[in-house]
């Protein structure tokens, strides 16, 4: 297991039909942690209706504050709510592991026809973040289901653009070999294999 990976804190979106713009903002705080600082990311609550209400993140206590304190904006105005920092339970050879990562291209024809929807719902969905002094939370219960993309912002460009998101579960077995990996982790905080946390009601 990454050895930055010791502790993990919960962020429960507010509402549904934000969750493009609201989880493009948590990722880019993960994005602009210093290299040394890893954080991680998973969406427990994946499915294929899409992401689900929960973002968990995961590194040391220390590195999660500075992404909690990006985000603090968004708990102030009611757009998410913030759980506590939480120790991992302890590891072993029966652990699952999440491993979130940004789509590929596929030679299937059925995913390049759902992976193109998803683009073109990305471009043409959302209007932007509504102002902060007015905000409009409403019951999870009540959200319409996030989809499975984030809507981030190009550096270079300033255009938005959509980052579609995967999910898979895997053995630890599985997760050993792919944080051996040279390309397993990413500036989003993606790809890294983190555990799951059975316990704790997903979302």
């Amino acid at each position: 297991m990454h050895t930055a990976l010791t502790h993990y804190q919960d962020v429960v979106l507010r509402h549904g039909s934000l969750a493009p713009e609201i989880w493009g903002r948590v990722v880019y705080a993960i994005h602009l942690q210093p290299q040394e600082r890893p954080c991680f990311l998973d969406f427990p609550g994946f499915c294929d209706k899409g992401m689900g209400f929960v973002a968990r993140l995961y590194g040391t206590g220390e590195h999660l504050a500075d992404v909690i304190q990006r985000i603090q904006p968004l708990a102030q105005h009611d757009l998410i709510s913030i759980e506590d920092v939480t120790a991992l339970p302890e590891i072993d050879d029966a652990t699952e592991f999440g491993v979130t990562f940004r789509a590929k291209a596929t030679h299937s024809a059925r995913e390049r026809r759902h992976q193109k929807r998803a683009v073109a719902r990305a471009l043409k969905a959302g209007d932007p973040l509504p102002e902060f002094s007015a905000p409009k939370p409403m019951p999870v219960s009540q959200c319409r289901y996030p989809r499975s993309y984030i809507k981030m912002m190009s550096a270079s460009t300033q255009t938005l653009f959509p980052l579609l998101i995967r999910r898979k579960v895997v053995p630890s077995d599985q997760a050993i070999a792919l944080m051996d990996t040279p390309r397993a982790g990413s500036s989003y905080g993606l790809g890294v294999p983190v555990p799951l946390i059975r316990h704790h009601a997903e979302r």
